[in-house]
């Protein structure tokens, strides 16, 4: 009788209708998206399951829509492409300026693509950046970049659906470029009618302080004709009313200033310096936005920065 009822347990379990083997999945990591002589071109970069590991191969596909493109590349396969371990898409500046609609509409309507992966542009042409591309290079050169020194910005695709869809402000984007045969990060821009601009270094810590994205970031303010950097080890940006508010909690990582550290007044004469050259960038950069982006919607600044010990809190934050 168990045996019987074991038997009729299996038979009435669903089957995984749509379980598909190792050997016949090629795992997407990334797309590129380009458009030439009216024909979008779409390159899937994928990994096969089980071969030498980190072998890229790279397969192209071209279509009046991105749509016709991948299927065009689908066709051309005998493998069943995987894409909910997607890194990052590679868009070129051309369609963010003009078909923006269609990346978002192809990238979001597709069920199994995670919203968490990456967006960036570049100066350089697609076709030969995607050549230097691999899946180490430039998803980590980006996180490192954004860690060290806060002049770029890790932009996710839910942030652009979200930018995109409320139209409340325009989109940053990060930007790679090939230098000496290397994958190197280039400025933050972002299109004002179609226009780039492109952020500073300035612009982009500043940028990075209003949108919170600063996070063990290095700080160098300058003290006389000497400097002194500061790592940031937390920080909260909050706007109300017009007014930004910003705290930043640090901690001092290099000192090259006459002040003498033995002076108790010195770590608040090095916080006041910090936070008035901080401040004097976060209004440069507001002042030097060309669109209606929420920064230019700020009308006073208020910084507060602490440098601590140890990273030992000092003060509250906002």
């Amino acid at each position: 009788m168990k045996k019987l009822l074991i038997i009729l347990i299996i038979l009435l379990l669903p089957g995984c209708y749509n379980y598909k083997e190792l050997k016949d999945l090629s795992i997407v990591y990334s797309f590129s998206i380009d458009k030439k002589e009216n024909e979008y071109i779409l390159y899937v970069n994928t990994i096969k399951p089980g071969e030498e590991k980190n072998k890229i191969i790279t397969n192209t596909g071209k279509g009046k829509t991105i749509m016709a493109s991948a299927r065009n590349i689908n066709n051309s396969l005998d493998l069943n492409l995987l894409n909910s371990n997607l890194e990052y898409v590679l868009i070129s500046k051309e369609i963010i300026k003009n078909d923006l609609n269609e990346v978002i509409d192809y990238l979001s309507r597709d069920t199994r693509l995670p919203f968490n992966f990456l967006i960036v542009t570049t100066d350089d042409n697609i076709d030969t950046i995607n050549n230097y591309l691999t899946k180490t290079s430039l998803e980590n050169l980006l996180k490192i970049s954004s860690n060290k020194n806060g002049y770029t910005y890790l932009l996710d695709f839910k942030t652009l659906l979200h930018n995109y869809l409320s139209k409340e402000k325009e989109t940053v984007y990060p930007t790679v470029n090939i230098e000496k045969d290397k994958i190197t990060i280039g400025n933050l821009i972002y299109f004002n009618n179609k226009e780039e601009i492109k952020l500073s270094k300035e612009e982009a810590l500043s940028f990075n302080i209003i949108s919170n994205n600063i996070k063990n970031n290095l700080i160098t303010i300058k003290c006389g004709n000497k400097y002194f950097s500061l790592e940031a080890l937390k920080s909260k940006s909050k706007i109300k009313n017009n007014n930004l508010k910003t705290y930043i909690e640090t901690k001092l990582v290099s000192y090259e200033c006459d002040y003498d550290l033995n002076n108790i007044n010195t770590i608040k004469l090095l916080e006041n310096l910090a936070s008035k050259e901080i401040k004097d960038n976060l209004y440069y950069t507001i002042n030097n936005m060309k669109k209606d982006y929420i920064a230019t919607k700020i009308k006073n600044i208020e910084t507060n920065i602490k440098i601590t010990k140890e990273g030992t809190l000092r003060g509250d934050l906002l």
